[in-house]
């Protein structure tokens, strides 16, 4: 093989291993079928795709910490996910929610909400105390899956990034 194409073949390679330690190999195989004529085009559709994967991932590994780590976690339940981030939320800003709270925030009925409360409260994710609802002390203290989150969030950002420095100017 001559340098020209041992050269190529390398960065070929390169490209290609890059894009899996990062976890982009699905974003090399959905680029090649962007070329595919779509009836509309999608409008900023690179910053979309990032945006859409980041929630998605993100949505997945928010149901993942509900579980135990050695515990392999049921059927993603977006509903539980979006609840335990609420509270996560209101123990974040030091002012914890109560059911009627965390119902309105999720958009839910507060009856619904509290038997998706004491669901969590069952898998020891949340506890109730006097009312207002806190991750779990260990949950607190510890991120579940830290490494996880920041290697979804590292690569959105990479993707976003451009964008939204766009956006300061």
């Amino acid at each position: 093989m001559d340098r020209f194409h041992t050269n190529t073949a390398l960065l070929m390679a390169t490209r290609a291993v890059s894009a899996d330690l990062f976890g982009f190999s699905h974003l090399l195989k959905r680029s090649q079928l962007a070329k595919k004529k779509l009836p509309t085009p999608l409008a900023l559709p690179a910053e979309r795709r990032a945006l859409a994967r980041m929630f998605l991932e993100l949505s997945v590994a928010f149901h993942e910490t509900i579980f135990p780590v050695d515990q392999t976690p049921s059927e993603p339940d977006p509903n539980l996910a979006v609840l335990v981030v609420a509270v996560m939320l209101g123990h974040a800003e030091a002012r914890p929610m109560t059911a009627g709270q965390l119902a309105a925030e999720v958009r839910r009925s507060r009856t619904t909400t509290k038997r998706r409360l004491d669901t969590l409260i069952e898998l020891g994710v949340i506890e109730c105390i006097n009312g207002s609802y806190y991750l779990e002390p260990t949950r607190a203290r510890e991120v579940p899956h830290r490494d996880k989150f920041d290697l979804i969030l590292s690569k959105a950002f990479a993707l976003l990034g451009p964008y939204l420095s766009k956006l300061d100017t």
